[in-house]
């Protein structure tokens, strides 16, 4: 569900009560992150791996925290193959887990100016370390 608000800015299930997000949530399958946000670029497989974690049968979703981690990498380089910003995104992420926050958010940074996927990793470096500011 985080993921596919970070892609696409939205919910999946959008709602004017709690119980109409909660019945949508339990009966309709998530939409696709591409429909929601056709202007972000989404890659075919990060689209697929969306869909797989939100799918209503817990057979189809990935299995563990692991498989769903090495699933987005994999996701991921399917950007680094025409996107250099996929380098700045490593480098954010290892900065980041190393908790050099500056330095994560500057190459997080880096990494979407030079492809709209990476605006979601600024975003949630920014909201991790309330360090929302001009870039």
């Amino acid at each position: 569900m985080i993921l596919f608000e970070l892609l696409t800015r939205r919910v999946p299930f959008p709602g004017t009560t709690a119980l109409e997000v909660l019945s949508a949530h339990a009966s309709e399958q998530a939409p696709s992150v591409t429909e929601r946000a056709p202007d972000r670029g989404i890659s075919d497989d990060l689209e697929a791996l969306v869909a797989s974690a939100l799918d209503k049968d817990p057979a189809q979703r990935p299995a563990s925290a692991d498989a769903f981690s090495r699933a987005l990498e994999v996701a991921a380089g399917q950007v680094a193959a025409s996107d250099d910003g996929y380098e700045h995104a490593k480098a954010s992420l290892t900065a980041w887990r190393d908790c050099a926050d500056h330095e994560a958010l500057v190459r997080a940074r880096l990494a979407a100016a030079q492809h709209a996927v990476w605006r979601p990793l600024v975003e949630l470096i920014e909201i991790a370390t309330d360090a929302a500011g001009p870039a």
